[in-house]
């Protein structure tokens, strides 16, 4: 579809991070002004005293103060650069559809080592409980992932139905 419209893919992320790095910009330091309606466990205490959505000084002050949380950072910058340096290249040498279905398989891949965490070390500590493991919460969980990557099947045509193929009118 993109080479359809003469989009160049790269291009796409570019402008798909460009947007994200701006909205981050403009939403975050609202955010940290905002007093946070919810109860205080969900809010973020400002240097104030008073319960805000976000607090970027809280964060950074966290960060550089506590070693294993610089380092988690550290890690997770780390782990955020490779994925996107190889999603660019698998973008670059393959297709925008590969990427597609290897952003699903990490997406449910986190997700399972949510359930296998909280049903390990989530039964005895509740650190760890990540995931609901209800059967029906996990069922409907289970549901959405293989609706998404049904949907994905289909839209980049890996999998392809005859009534939704585009028909062409036959001329007498």
């Amino acid at each position: 579809m993109i080479v359809e419209y003469g989009l160049d893919p790269l291009w796409l992320l570019g402008i798909e991070a460009l947007i994200s790095i701006v909205l981050c910009a403009l939403v975050i330091p609202f955010l940290s002004l905002a007093k946070c309606p919810f109860q205080n466990s969900a809010c973020v205490i400002d240097s104030s005293g008073q319960p805000v959505v976000e607090s970027i000084k809280s964060y950074m002050v966290d960060i550089f103060n506590y070693g294993i949380l610089t380092l988690g950072v550290t890690l997770l910058l780390i782990s955020m650069v490779t994925y996107n340096a190889v999603g660019l290249v698998i973008v670059k040498k393959m297709t925008a559809m590969v990427r597609a279905v290897v952003d699903i398989s990490r997406t449910l891949l986190i997700w399972l080592v949510g359930i296998l965490l909280t049903a390990t070390a989530g039964t005895t500590s509740t650190t760890y409980q990540w995931e609901s493991l209800q059967w029906k919460t996990v069922l409907a969980q289970s549901l959405g992932f293989f609706l998404l990557v049904c949907g994905n099947f289909i839209f980049y045509q890996i999998v392809e139905f005859d009534c939704l193929k585009e028909k062409t009118p036959i001329l007498d």
